[in-house]
């Protein structure tokens, strides 16, 4: 044997006895709990306990905290490799940021990094309980194989990335299993209650919050994972307890911004996996259903950022328990779930591990694309920025995707580019301090995902949103541009610090932005008076338009604090500009003391809490108020209606639901009447259906024009292939494509919109104008469809349908929202109609 061979034999029976020496030290997750894997669903406490135990034992492993939920509960994500790297770990940290800052490894023998990200569905509880698993494998296997993976592999595992959900789902399931388990699926264990816990505290679904990193969760998590930027990710779930499971390579559509690479490593990974299911008989299924396009998914996300990115999905979910019966006759238990997921897992970081100098070369050229920027013939994003507040969200999001931008230091004039609110090619004069984006950075693949006005669809068969346009999202004046772009900075203008008058008799504010609807909160919140006008007005010089903030001293004497300390204040919070008068009188327009100038009576807003509610739509509207207005809300169980007939509450939100309990004959006449003496409904999406059902309003659902009289009626029976139903019955529908509408900004409920509104329509209910009101939004006639998909039988149906609209219901109202202008946090313009529902409708 020679010298080289005996080395080799000495260095994995080396690396053997180390492996069993840490398999000797640490105690399984199960021994640890002392109960078996899969007889119990493990608590988040336990979790944590279990993660700090071994983190606290295993030299080669390392236990970072990087966030807290909603409900107080830590987030961590637990590093294992070799003892080595584990010693190297923050210079293999910072090798792979500088890779994606300049396009270049400096170190060839480099690991890669693979990120596994378990449960952030809540209720698809399996997910934990296998990162456990997982980790105490890599830990203390024997296996020499396991030992060599480590050696040019981190594994970042993090067991949770829903806390709150998971344990709202395994305290309802200890609370209703037995001393045995029930298989039957049809049994209460089987049967979770309304929100379920698939979603965190507010029922938002985490898993479509990547990009848009609306809650604290997603926000912790991002930040910590732009410090690592993975090169494989995979994303655990659970799917039905009749399906098997899915791996990797992913169905079509795949977004053409995935590169040849990432496309063939998770075809490799996914013959791995094979592999691995076909030894152990298990059943599984590739490219089908779970695509890769919408891009704030736990697999695209990761994609757009350089990763390989994958999801996972296990038969199971929450109907699954610690056992079920599946339409096989085959019992699944919780201990099959786990064995599959943890087949994955090692898996992949086995295949990862072999292709390791491939998948970084692929990293490299990845970055270096983007740096060059090489990702679209977009050359330059430019925002105007006209509306400073609206534009700062706006930065503040790119700024959480680790997106940069600049400042223009000149104007620059005849700027050929596409503009996004006019959808055609034009010319635009940018000014000094207008925002610039260039497409040559780290996150060119995101940031073209992002801002692209139509994505690119290659199979209308997709599983989510097939649009989702930043600049419309936000109402934002921006143009991709082709040519270069001179003379801007990373710098940050200062504003000018425009002092305020001693004690003016005015102050107004231009009501155009979410960050008004916040600053007119805290005014009301606290008891200050506020009105608004109904008509354009112009003084000192300054037009204001309909729905301006009007803040008069002679309206506040009760008022016995400093008026004008907290008045500025909340401004300068909330980055809101004020304007401040002495006088009343006005050049133009009502004078402030006009009857065309209304004083805003205080909202107060009720939300149902009810299983009739879909419970992504009722926590939109929860977190919008408890955590972006932080103004009351007051939320009310379905069995306590009758006290809101009687209580001071004067507006009901119904969000997307049935609330059939409305309709009940006896309640049904109790909340018309509600209605009738002053309150106000804002009823979304399907609970239009509800109203329009009780007769007496005006809503009602579009139908089809009757067929022409001479035209030959289509047969009855199916005349296509029965292989096409599918496609068949997509063409009339809609897949959460942009349409755009017409809006009367003169009503309350258009204030501070422009007059075309771009909306995220994922339904295809439609309705017609009402009769009798007000129809503040009518999608366009010619061109309704912006961008996404919608069926060929659908489109024609779309024009001059409603899309918000309002009806005086005796002294009270009702406004209609055909889309849900809140729908995952994100449609920052929608916030706009929402907060104008609430605080403007039915104030004259």
């Amino acid at each position: 044997m020679n010298i080289i061979k005996r080395i080799q034999v000495l260095l994995v029976f080396n690396l053997a006895v180390f492996s069993l020496l840490h398999a000797q030290a640490l105690r399984s997750p199960w021994e640890y709990f002392d109960y078996a894997m899969g007889s119990k669903f493990t608590r988040h406490d336990k979790v944590e306990e279990y993660i700090k135990y071994v983190a606290g034992s295993q030299t080669n492993t390392k236990l970072t905290k990087y966030g807290m939920t909603y409900e107080g509960r830590p987030l961590y994500v637990l590093a294992i490799s070799s003892l080595p790297n584990i010693q190297n770990l923050e210079k293999h940290r910072k090798n792979n940021l500088q890779i994606t800052r300049e396009g270049k490894n400096q170190d060839e023998n480099a690991p890669v990094i693979v990120w596994l990200s378990y449960n952030v569905h809540g209720n698809e509880a399996v997910s934990t309980e296998a990162a456990l698993e997982t980790i105490y494998q890599l830990c203390t296997s024997s296996d020499p194989k396991i030992a060599r993976w480590l050696e040019n592999t981190i594994v970042m595992i993090d067991p949770c990335l829903n806390p709150d959900g998971r344990e709202r789902y395994v305290q309802f399931y200890t609370q209703t299993v037995g001393n045995t388990p029930n298989i039957e699926s049809f049994t209460r264990e089987h049967d979770e209650g309304w929100p379920s816990g698939r979603t965190n505290h507010y029922h938002f679904d985490l898993n479509r919050d990547w990009a848009w990193q609306t809650q604290i969760e997603s926000k912790a998590r991002i930040s910590e994972y732009k410090k690592w930027m993975p090169h494989v990710h995979v994303d655990f779930h659970e799917m039905g307890i009749n399906s098997p499971y899915y791996f990797a390579p992913a169905a079509e559509p795949m977004h053409e911004q995935i590169t040849k690479f990432q496309r063939e490593l998770q075809t490799e990974i996914g013959r791995n996996n094979a592999d691995h299911f076909d030894k152990n008989g298990w059943l599984y299924f590739t490219k089908q259903i779970f695509d890769l396009f919408y891009p704030s998914y736990g697999d695209t996300y990761p994609t757009f950022n350089g990763s390989v990115g994958m999801t996972y999905e296990q038969g199971g979910s929450g109907r699954a328990g610690l056992s079920v019966l599946n339409n096989l006759k085959d019992t699944l238990t919780l201990r099959d779930r786990i064995e599959h997921h943890v087949s994955t897992s090692m898996a992949t970081i086995e295949t990862s591990s072999l292709q390791r100098k491939k998948t970084i070369a692929a990293f490299v050229s990845y970055f270096k694309s983007a740096l060059l920027g090489e990702t679209s013939p977009i050359k330059y994003y430019l925002v105007k920025n006209t509306n400073k507040s609206k534009v700062s969200s706006f930065l503040d999001l790119l700024s959480s995707n680790g997106i940069q931008f600049g400042f223009l230091t000149q104007d620059l004039n005849n700027l050929n580019g596409y503009g996004y609110l006019a959808q055609t090619n034009t010319t635009v004069d940018a000014k000094t301090h207008d925002i610039v984006i260039p497409t040559g950075q780290t996150q060119s693949h995101l940031l073209t995902v992002l801002m692209e006005s139509n994505p690119y669809l290659k199979d209308s068969l997709s599983y989510d949103l097939t649009a989702w346009c930043l600049p419309l999202a936000w109402g934002l004046d921006a143009y991709a541009l082709k040519g270069s772009v001179p003379g801007y900075t990373k710098e940050k203008p200062n504003d000018r610090l425009e002092l305020m008058p001693d004690r003016p008799l005015v102050y107004l504010c231009r009501w155009d932005c979410h960050q008004d609807i916040q600053f007119l909160a805290k005014l009301i919140e606290e008891g200050i008076h506020v009105s608004f006008n109904d008509t354009p007005l112009t003084l000192d010089g300054q037009e204001f338009p309909t729905g301006t903030l009007i803040v008069h001293r002679g309206q506040n004497t009760q008022y016995k604090k400093d008026w004008d300390k907290f008045i500025t204040k909340a401004a300068k919070d909330f980055g809101v500009k004020l304007f401040t008068a002495k006088s009343g009188l006005v050049e133009k327009g009502p004078d402030l003391g006009s009857e065309q100038i209304h004083l805003i009576k205080k909202p107060i807003v009720a939300l149902i809490s009810s299983e009739e509610a879909d419970p992504n739509a009722f926590g939109e509207v929860w977190h919008y108020f408890d955590q972006q207005l932080g103004y009351p809300l007051h939320i009310i169980n379905k069995s306590a209606i009758e006290y809101l007939w009687t209580s001071d509450i004067n507006t009901l939100i119904l969000p997307d639901g049935q609330y059939g309990f409305l309709n009940e004959e006896k309640t049904k006449e109790k909340f018309k009447q509600w209605i009738r003496k002053g309150g106000k409904v804002i009823a979304m999406e399907s609970t239009l259906n509800l109203l329009e059902s009780m007769k007496d309003f005006a809503i009602k659902a579009a139908s089809s024009d009757d067929p022409d009289s001479s035209s030959v009626a289509e047969p009855s029976y199916h005349h296509e292939p029965y292989c096409t139903r599918i496609r068949t019955g997509i063409s009339n529908e809609i897949s959460g494509a942009i349409c755009q509408a017409s809006i009367d900004d003169s009503h309350p409920l258009g204030y501070g919109i422009s007059k075309t509104y771009f909306t995220l329509k994922k339904s295809s209910s439609l309705y017609k104008p009402i009769g009798s009101g007000w129809n503040v939004g009518v999608l366009n006639k010619t061109k309704p469809l912006v961008s996404g998909f919608a069926g060929s039988k659908f489109i024609p149906k779309l024009g001059e349908t409603l899309l918000f609209g309002v009806e005086d219901f005796g002294q009270g109202h009702v406004v209609y929202m055909v889309d849900n202008p809140l729908f995952r946090g994100f449609w920052e313009n929608g916030k706009m109609i929402f907060g104008n529902a609430i605080f403007m409708v039915g104030q004259d």
